[in-house]
């Protein structure tokens, strides 16, 4: 019978792709590759209920999928890799922050799973062609302390950046900036110039999608 559905899954697959799969039918022929002979039906049902949609299971963690009854260890794996493997997709695009759109910048940072109510402040680091270099994450409470303005400076010499674009979120929804976001922002500005490298944009988004662009308010 698990072979039947298999391969009644396949043929729809191949005749008509993705769209014609249901979201457990997506997550159903993801799993063949590493089910060889086992009904990957009940497993991924049980994924769409664990983590509420394909989005969900693809932004999960490879820790968090194996808390998942029968989750195979490789495909845990593979399907943990999915977020950081788009990210880097979406970071190659960005190439000229001259011409950087923030539709663009959004794609970027809803891959980072900016939906959830975590807080957190990434930076960006850039070469002088505007050239990715690499990014780094903080994690919970931002309120730009000395010391989270010393870490970020940290960061980005260390990356050899000559430029940087800041991110960081406002779980309450509120896209306008504090006073605080405003002046912290300035002294980051300063400090990143006094080092040699510029402060090209910082960005306040929320849950919901919602947008502050600090360059484009005048505030760079």
């Amino acid at each position: 019978m698990a072979e039947g559905r298999r391969q009644r899954t396949k043929s729809k697959l191949t005749e008509v792709g993705f769209d014609a799969l249901a979201s457990h039918e997506c997550l159903e022929a993801m799993l063949y590759a590493f089910e060889k002979r086992k009904d990957t039906g009940m497993l991924a049902r049980e994924l769409l209920k664990r983590f509420g949609s394909l989005r969900g299971v693809i932004l999960a963690k490879e820790e968090e999928l194996l808390e998942v009854p029968l989750m195979p260890k490789s495909a845990a794996y593979f399907f943990g890799q999915f977020q950081p493997f788009y990210e880097r997709v979406l970071l190659d695009e960005v190439e000229d922050i001259s011409i950087l759109t923030p539709q663009k910048l959004k794609e970027y940072l809803s891959a980072r799973g900016i939906d959830t109510n975590s807080e957190f402040l990434e930076v960006i680091s850039l070469n002088s062609r505007h050239k990715f270099i690499r990014r780094k994450i903080f994690n919970g409470d931002i309120d730009f302390t000395v010391c989270e303005i010393r870490k970020i400076a940290d960061e980005v010499v260390s990356a050899g950046a000559s430029r940087v674009i800041l991110a960081h979120n406002h779980p309450s929804g509120s896209t306008e900036p504090s006073s605080h976001d405003i002046e912290a922002t300035q002294k980051i500005k300063n400090v990143l110039e006094c080092l040699g490298i510029t402060l090209d944009e910082h960005v306040i988004v929320t849950p919901s999608g919602g947008w502050f662009s600090f360059r484009d308010n005048g505030i760079l």
